[in-house]
């Protein structure tokens, strides 16, 4: 036995690359920074995925979580029309591929 465990999950370590001595919880996760668009699309995806009604971007709540996640205090949330049209959009995009791939099955 070594001081970090048994002499195998020493060798599997070595052989992996892996450092005992540093923990995974001291990485910390790359999140992509805030964008209008990435914001739009989990939106459009909130309201789609999660069946949420479309006039939450008129939500006070959903307002105060893109300054929050912008610093924008200024920041304007996209219209329930921009919205629809993002999900109509998604639709389409998807509708080809799904024809497809339910085809060949």
């Amino acid at each position: 036995q070594t001081s970090w465990g048994t002499k195998n999950l020493w060798d599997t370590l070595h052989s992996c690359g892996a450092d005992p001595t540093t923990s995974a919880s001291n990485s910390t996760p790359s999140i992509p920074p805030y964008t209008e668009s990435r914001h739009r699309l989990f939106l459009a995806k909130k309201c789609t995925v999660h069946k949420r009604p479309f006039n939450i971007v008129e939500d006070d709540a959903e307002l105060d979580i893109a300054r929050l996640l912008s610093g924008n205090p200024d920041i304007c949330l996209p219209s329930i029309q921009t919205i629809t049209r993002d999900v109509d959009s998604m639709f389409l995009g998807l509708s080809d591929f799904l024809t497809a791939y339910f085809k060949v099955r």
